[in-house]
């Protein structure tokens, strides 16, 4: 095939379509794009692609990685998707695009929508003593058996599990939208159809809600995700517009050089809907060179805007040059976070102080949970001491600017990279009692890895933030007298209508900020 261009147009059940595009392109060299005509792309699920895939943070070691998806990009470069505004709409629950052992790929102006997104939302429509009536969203499908209410999912499957859903509440105007412990489904005691899509829940008490009030009911299992990329590099998303997306939804792994630019993680105008994400609209976990995330809009996530992060692995076995590591995190297993040539260290897990740094050799999954590695030199452990290998190379330089973040229940950049970092010139819409800012690197829980060297936050506007506005807190057993983190600077922010303290740090040596110093709080204090 010579021509280096294929155009597409708007199609039913399309994956099979897209996948014949993708492989005559996949034929050529050099330069190639695949344009699409505007209008609406609809990808079915029992028509999508199987494949094992483990991806960072998301399933617990007890659920298969098996991924259903969209659109596959695997083993291709070169290559522009062109999307001129065309919707790709997800039938069922499925990843949405892969892209694995990719390099050189742009996505331009695409808009990602599930046609049953998984957050379930109904909005308070009236509030009478013990009885309260709520509007149903119509991509939200329920049922009631035997007096009781249920969600069915996007598989067409009654979620009978309500307890272990997780519940949260966007105020009138998404002026807040935050986690709870009341479940309004639960605690009806009786249920009846007032109307269309229109429920009467029945209380043994009188219930504070409010009118306009959003609840949104969330599986937390993180089976699939929106976009997925896999030992890539060179990759550009650029004007996308993501309406909902399950799981994470842009998750990065073992890449190289990624951009995001113009991009909107919201429910789509029109949609009627407060949730555009399941979990985090982006996580970027061990990857490498330049990560630059750069005019986005975030509203409506069910977890943390954006997380940047290594892993920590857990020392397992110490046999001169040769060491197995584990995975710690139930919800990060099964893919390979080593290359050959990185830079490895031994960290003690009670201080999160780096030891010895080597080079990996070879590094083998010997199943998926555990990792052989061979090292440049052997590596003699301190017999009282617990470790954990950090891989040093995994550690990208991130450029976060002009970004909004608005509607959402936890932290709204996480970030832990010992690379040149850069949170500049974004506005934060903080209402939950978290940090806008978190700097952490964790060997306690998430097992995210790693100590900060560079970090620039400046000309953010922070706005209603109930906790620090920036907070660096380590988590570790026993942080030690020698700091973790080092060379922060905060300066040339402003602050709306925040909590104090607006700084709040633990465990760092070099910290610079021009905020006075009754707004900024020593946790070891």
């Amino acid at each position: 095939m010579k021509n280096p261009t294929v155009t597409l147009c708007p199609a039913d059940d399309c994956g099979g379509i897209f996948a014949d595009a993708l492989n005559k392109l996949a034929a050529i060299d050099g330069a190639k794009k695949l344009v699409l005509s505007p209008g609406v792309y609809r990808f079915d699920k029992k028509s999508a692609i199987q494949k094992y895939l483990p991806v960072s943070n998301t399933i617990s070691q007890s659920e298969q990685q098996t991924k259903h998806i969209g659109l596959l990009l695997e083993n291709i470069d070169d290559l522009t998707i062109e999307g001129n505004g065309a919707r790709l709409l997800m039938n069922g629950d499925m990843s949405a695009v892969v892209l694995k052992n990719c390099r050189n790929i742009s996505l331009l102006d695409l808009v990602v929508d599930y046609l049953r997104p998984r957050i379930s939302e109904m909005t308070v429509i009236k509030v009478d003593g013990m009885t309260a009536e709520f509007k149903i969203h119509a991509d939200s499908p329920w049922l009631i058996e035997d007096g009781r209410f249920y969600w069915v999912n996007a598989d067409g499957i009654m979620e009978k599990g309500l307890s272990g859903l997780v519940v949260q509440c966007a105020a009138p105007g998404n002026t807040s939208n935050l986690r709870s412990a009341f479940n309004p489904v639960n605690e009806a005691v009786s249920v009846e159809v007032t109307g269309e899509n229109i429920l009467r829940f029945t209380y043994e008490s009188a219930v504070e809600l409010k009118l306009g009030e959003v609840w949104q009911f969330r599986d937390p299992s993180r089976r699939e995700n929106g976009i997925v990329i896999d030992n890539c590099e060179n990759i550009t998303l650029e004007g996308l517009s993501l309406g909902f997306t399950p799981g994470l939804g842009i998750v990065a792994q073992m890449s190289r050089d990624l951009t995001i630019r113009h991009h909107r993680h919201a429910p789509l105008p029109g949609s009627g809907r407060v949730c555009a994400a399941h979990a985090d609209c982006i996580q970027i976990s061990s990857c490498y060179g330049n990560v630059e995330i750069a005019d986005g809009f975030f509203s409506g996530s069910q977890d943390d805007p954006i997380n940047v992060h290594g892993t920590y692995l857990g020392v397992e076995k110490v046999d001169g040059n040769s060491v197995v590591v584990r995975f710690c995190q139930q919800e990060t297993w099964g893919w390979l976070p080593f290359k050959v040539g990185d830079e490895v260290c031994f960290v003690r897990r009670k201080d999160i102080l780096q030891t010895t740094v080597c080079v990996v050799k070879e590094a083998v999954m010997l199943d998926p949970f555990h990792v052989k590695l061979l090292l440049d030199k052997e590596f003699a452990p301190d017999d009282d001491v617990e470790y954990v290998l950090e891989n040093l190379s995994a550690n990208p330089d991130v450029y976060i600017h002009d970004c909004i973040f608005e509607c959402y229940p936890t932290r709204g950049v996480l970030l832990t990279s010992s690379g040149k970092c850069r949170i500049c010139n974004n506005e934060f819409r903080q209402t939950a009692a978290r940090p806008a800012v978190f700097i952490s690197a964790d060997v306690n829980s998430w097992y995210e890895s790693g100590a900060v060297r560079d970090v620039e936050i400046s000309g953010n506007l922070f706005r209603f933030c109930q906790a620090a506005s920036v907070e660096v807190f380590p988590k570790c057993p026993q942080p030690g007298s020698v700091a973790i983190h080092r060379n922060i600077r905060v300066f040339d922010n402003s602050f709306d209508d925040c909590a104090v303290p607006r700084l709040a740090y633990l465990s760092v040596d070099d910290l610079q900020s021009d905020i006075p110093t009754e707004f900024i709080k020593n946790l070891a204090e």
